[in-house]
């Protein structure tokens, strides 16, 4: 799952478990430097970019 809202994309995708993997991405509502302390998701990007290229990276890996 790849979002920018902690509290809504994140909470849903930690809510749903395995194998869900979740990105938080700095691009909309989610702004932090850090992780977010009350829904933290897996990997935090800046862009979806990012979020897309790392998904790649590790599905191409296996």
């Amino acid at each position: 799952m790849i979002g920018d809202n902690p509290s809504v994309d994140i909470r849903g995708a930690r809510q749903a478990g395995h194998p869900w993997f979740s990105i938080l991405t700095r691009t909309g509502v989610f702004k932090g430097k850090d992780n977010h302390p009350e829904f933290p998701a897996d990997l935090v990007v800046d862009t979806v970019e990012e979020a897309v290229d790392y998904i790649l990276k590790k599905e191409l890996a296996c």
